[in-house]
């Protein structure tokens, strides 16, 4: 579970110094959370702690120490298809300023610190897979939220982001849950001197150029990036790749691409033995003649003892107080996650994915931010929301993220708005999971290579559409791959079927207006849910603070029920109090 924080010397008086005040409870934090083994490098401006994935020797890879400098990374960094010792060294000796970022041929999933001559900076891979946390007055950043959050001073509800947390799966642009604690931009590099941000990727360098003229051409294109991203990863990690397997185009689409480039990865596949998931991998893997575990995490569990408080509270630090499906996990999901990275293995993950695809399902022509905001984050009733200023400020905070995200405001061409997947969604959501990963040991999501995302942009929206360039791309890397089914029905070799696209093109036709409303509409219906101490009777506290901004009875997803408990047993353990205003 690698980890890194950084105090700076601005108000932890550093200077002269063995033991700055804020050290100890940043230390016992991490210790509480099962990091050990600390390394740490002082420079004038402050002091970088590092920790490595317990278990895992191979994490010190991951810290390098020069004469004038130090370099230390959480998660799989990748600098010109090199890893490990001979990534990080490339790298150090490549950077002089967060202007180089841009320009250098960085790729994977990982945050890293950089100290060099004296000056210091913390940045993430392009694309942003790695968060950062930092308290409000920046003194302190890490990639532990839950170690910010306890080391923030008094914790305060941040409205906004309480609901952004619990009605969308995670935190999009900067705010949390906790007022004292804010996102890392993954857009910039913070100079630790002044605590202050210096753009890294500049949001216009992601905008597309001209499109593809010819499917030939972007398939080319396409392919040779996942080839390469595949002989890259194989040789940093020999005998040594777990890839899921399942019946949906992205984990076909990786395998695909490692088998053609000599990879044997082990591959598992999660679910029920009747599942289309488990039945197509099992006939996929008999025919080629794969390594495949089947995982059923409802038998995992059923073999654990019931939640009581100490294994929440187990969870709450190894989940890091907020992840996506809640703490309330009786242990297949931790088993999985240290298990797919177990022995140095790098574990591969389909994330990402639907940058081949048309992720949004809408029309090819221009929409506001708002528009998405409104389509795309309204799975739950409006009258869950206490206050109307609050729904309607929660609005304006999603769209104003999208904006900032793509550098554009007002109506945003549709090859922006396909850039909101990688650029906000997976910047966001989706690296949340990558960050937790990367807690366990190396972690990539290879669809999101940033050549890939680049190449994806300029694909017209039409080839996307029902998965028809994806279900090309599987087949031009692997033909035999290609004539497996998948579990729409349909094998990529052949293609989206009649019923196929005429079941998603329903999904296209259907106005946002209509899309925005089906929460609210299945609420009408009389969906509601229990109150939150009657989930877990006896393990969730009461919360008032949440209460006043939620009415958690009227939801009707319960991933946002799960997540509604899980903020108010990490209000209780942080001493959470009610937000001004």
């Amino acid at each position: 579970m690698s980890a890194l924080f950084i105090l700076r010397s601005a108000a932890q008086g550093l200077e002269g110094s063995d033991e700055p005040s804020g050290l100890p409870p940043v230390r016992a934090s991490l210790a509480a959370q099962g990091f050990s083994a600390e390394r740490h490098f002082r420079w004038p401006g402050g002091c970088l702690g590092w920790l490595p994935t317990p278990g895992h020797p191979e994490t010190a890879s991951h810290w390098l120490i020069e004469p004038n400098g130090a370099l230390a990374c959480v998660g799989t960094l990748f600098f010109d298809g090199s890893a490990g010792p001979a990534a990080l060294a490339r790298l150090f000796a490549a950077f002089h300023s967060p202007a180089d970022l841009a320009h250098l041929p960085l790729s994977g999933s990982f945050m890293a610190f950089l100290c060099k001559d004296g000056k210091a900076w913390l940045f993430g891979d392009p694309v942003g897979l790695v968060k950062a946390y930092r308290t409000a007055d920046s003194t302190l950043f890490s990639t532990s939220w839950l170690a910010c959050a306890e080391n923030s001073g008094e914790a305060v509800l941040d409205r906004i982001g309480a609901l952004d947390y619990i009605l969308a799966g995670a935190n999009h642009d900067e705010r949390t849950p906790l007022a004292g604690v804010r996102i890392v931009d993954p857009a910039v590099a913070i100079d630790l001197q002044t605590g202050q941000p210096v753009t890294a990727y500049p949001a216009a360098d992601w905008h597309p150029a001209a499109p593809f003229q010819r499917q030939d051409e972007a398939l080319d294109e396409c392919q040779h990036i996942m080839e390469s991203t595949a002989r890259a990863i194989g040789s940093a990690f020999p005998g040594g790749v777990h890839a899921a397997l399942s019946g949906g185009f992205d984990s076909r689409l990786i395998v695909a691409s490692l088998l053609a480039t000599g990879n044997r990865p082990a591959l598992h596949v999660y679910g029920r033995p009747a599942d289309d998931d488990v039945t197509i991998a099992q006939s996929i893997a008999r025919a080629l003649a794969l390594d495949l575990t089947p995982i059923d995490k409802s038998v995992l569990n059923a073999a654990q003892p019931a939640l009581d408080a100490a294994q929440i509270q187990r969870n709450l630090t190894f989940f890091d107080g907020i992840p996506i499906d809640g703490i309330f996990d009786r242990g297949a999901d931790r088993q999985t996650r240290i298990a797919q990275s177990a022995g140095g293995a790098v574990a591969l993950n389909g994330g990402g994915g639907e940058v081949l695809r048309n992720f949004f399902y809408l029309h090819d022509r221009p929409f506001a931010a708002a528009d998405i905001a409104r389509v795309f984050y309204s799975n739950y009733p409006p009258a869950a929301v206490r206050r109307p200023q609050d729904l309607a400020a929660y609005r304006d905070y999603l769209a104003h993220a999208m904006e900032h995200q793509v550098g554009q405001q007002g109506l945003l061409p549709r090859p922006l708005v396909e850039l909101l997947y990688p650029l906000f969604r997976c910047r966001f959501w989706m690296s949340r999971n990558n960050t937790l990963a990367a807690r366990c040991g190396d972690f990539l999501t290879p669809l999101l290579e940033p050549r890939l995302v680049r190449a994806a942009a300029r694909i017209p929206l039409a080839w996307k559409d029902y998965g028809r360039f994806e279900a090309a791309l599987i087949t031009r890397i692997h033909p035999a791959l290609g004539q497996f089914p998948l579990a729409y029905g349909f094998t990529p070799a052949a293609g989206p079927d009649r019923r196929s696209r005429a079941s998603l093109w329903l999904q296209h036709r259907r106005p946002p207006w209509l899309r925005a409303s089906m929460a609210a509409l299945k609420a009408l219906r009389g969906q509601r849910s229990p109150p939150l101490a009657q989930l877990f009777p006896g393990l969730i506290p009461d919360s008032p603070w949440l209460d006043e901004v939620l009415d958690s009875t009227r939801l009707i997803d319960e991933g946002q029920v799960l997540r509604a408990a899980t903020l108010a047993v990490a209000g209780r353990h942080l001493g959470i109090r009610r937000a001004d205003g």
